[in-house]
């Protein structure tokens, strides 16, 4: 377990690992099965030839050129999103490590990227393939897909956009822009971004204290304060990425089952629990609106404050059958196509 994230954090950071793992899943079961991957099927013989006699970094371009633009864009759109996802979790990963060795000025610093670049690739890609790879395979790309150069109306509509095709309200994006962009915002992340990336900030909206460089000399406080607000946003801002991934993996695996009705169910639960008092004091409140499933069973769980406290100090629950299922289990396989 952590080594010194203090124990009120310990429930909402095992929530964001399993959140971060999940993403991990699409990652490892798509590349198992071959769902990054698509079959081309030649319609003249002759474009074989072709392909034999150039060399493999030119196999895009030829194939575009012999009529498969579309077969193409499909694939680039599939490891676009592999690539990034990748990536994301890649800083996700050790920004969580870091946090639980109380390295706060640096989780902040990792987080910065996946949030505000990834992620909005990774919306794009859902909201607007075709739009996003006109750009992207512009001769200009650098700029027309560069975050700083998308204006904040084009980013709020990325984002819109993107959760329309989630099917799921989860967070408004209006709320998901403030938090990730807008500087002028006391509970966005952008400050405090801009704080962990400089010793010295000068913008009136995070500006350095006098006698002060910024995360340097945290006290106790400063900490506990810093993991407040990591753990108030972070969960939220993962099941938003995972809503966004899920969506265009279901794109390219229509009959995908990664995330069922029991992982759903889970995932419900614990954001629950991650915005109660009960996470922190272990109250007696139940947890409704989100009913948990055996895994082995297939019953429905009440949640109890008994099985509250099970989930969240020893990280399992029991359906009336005694069945045991770990709350942050994570299934890795699927049938191959």
């Amino acid at each position: 377990m952590p080594i010194m994230l203090p124990e009120k954090y310990h429930f909402k950071h095992q929530y964001s690992v399993f959140l971060h793992d999940i993403l991990v899943n699409f990652i490892k079961v798509g590349e198992y099965n071959g769902h990054f991957q698509d079959k081309i099927y030649l319609v003249d013989p002759d474009h074989l030839k072709v392909l034999e006699s150039i060399k493999q970094e030119d196999t895009y371009d030829t194939l575009v050129n012999l009529g498969y633009s579309k077969e193409m864009d499909s694939l680039l759109i599939k490891q676009v999103f592999a690539g990034v996802l990748t990536e994301f979790i890649q800083y996700i990963s050790t920004a969580l490590d870091v946090s639980v060795k109380g390295q706060l000025s640096v989780t902040y610093n990792l987080l910065r990227k996946p949030f505000k670049d990834n992620l909005l690739i990774l919306e794009w890609i859902l909201s607007d393939p075709d739009g996003f790879l006109t750009k992207f395979k512009s001769e200009k790309s650098y700029r027309e897909i560069s975050i700083e150069n998308i204006t904040p109306d084009e980013k709020l509509k990325i984002i819109k956009s993107a959760i329309d095709r989630t099917g799921m309200q989860f967070l408004s994006a209006d709320f998901l822009y403030e938090l990730r962009y807008d500087k002028s915002k006391a509970y966005g992340f952008e400050s405090i971004w801009q704080k962990a990336n400089h010793l010295i900030t000068c913008d009136p909206h995070y500006q350095t204290e006098a006698v002060n460089l910024n995360f340097v000399f945290s006290s106790t406080d400063a900490k506990l304060s810093q993991w407040d607000y990591l753990y108030y946003f972070l969960p939220s801002l993962l099941v938003h990425t995972v809503n966004i991934c899920w969506a265009k993996y279901k794109v390219f695996q229509p009959q995908s089952n990664l995330i069922d009705t029991s992982m759903f169910c889970r995932m419900g639960v614990g954001y629950n629990l991650c915005s109660k008092s009960s996470v922190q004091k272990l109250d007696n409140k139940i947890v409704k609106d989100a009913p948990l499933l055996c895994e082995i069973c297939g019953q429905e769980i009440v949640i109890t404050d008994k099985i509250e406290r099970t989930i969240i100090t020893k990280g399992y629950f029991d359906c009336s059958k005694r069945h045991r299922n770990n709350f942050f289990k994570i299934a890795h396989k699927e049938i191959r196509i």
